[in-house]
């Protein structure tokens, strides 16, 4: 047997034996949990996702602790944003019903009328479903804005990183068709 054929076989039985280690390794970190981040994952069936926003549970420190009052600010921020968005449509909504409603009203300006109040639900639905989708990704809660083909995203504290901004972009353009170059993303402070 010449020296060339048996360092040929060496070389090719230690290359085996890598390849195998190296399957082993991986068989065995499959096996352990993915994640080590402290927080249950978020996803659109957690019962915290409920209404399209996640809630978000005080830290179990002391009750006098700076970041229970955190949460709880950024918690009451969330909360009145998606009030006064919601107020706001509801009013714009009832103007043009009660105009759509009135008498003095011809066929095209019903027309109009019907087209802005369709506008404006398709605009409410796209950000309802912007917001939802995003809580169940970034995993925290959100309030998303359209306006004359831009979006403002407002973001939880904490939670916006290069992978959530490529996320929060990728939804907003699928399900409001609005581009990256026209989206703001900001995190609540």
């Amino acid at each position: 047997m010449k020296s060339s054929d048996k360092k040929r076989r060496v070389l090719s039985a230690t290359l085996i034996v890598a390849l195998a280690a190296a399957v082993g390794v991986n068989w065995y970190y499959a096996r352990l949990p993915q994640s080590t981040d402290q927080s249950p994952p978020a996803s659109l069936g957690d019962s915290l996702l409920v209404a399209g926003t996640a809630q978000i549970d005080a830290p179990q420190d002391e009750p006098g602790d700076d970041a229970a009052a955190s949460v709880a600010a950024m918690q009451q921020f969330f909360s009145e944003a998606q009030l006064k968005k919601t107020q706001s449509r509801d009013a714009v909504k009832d103007a043009i019903e009660t105009a759509l409603d009135s008498e003095k009203l011809d066929a095209a300006a019903q027309q109009k009328v019907l087209s802005l109040l369709s506008d404006l639900d398709s605009v409410c639905m796209a950000e309802s479903n912007c917001e939802t989708l995003i809580a169940a990704k970034v995993g925290g809660a959100c309030v998303v804005v359209l306006q004359d083909g831009e979006a403002w995203v407002v973001v939880e504290s904490g939670r916006v990183n290069e992978t959530s901004s490529l996320q929060i972009a990728e939804i907003v353009e699928q399900i409001a068709g609005v581009g990256a170059e026209n989206l703001t993303i900001t995190e609540a402070k």
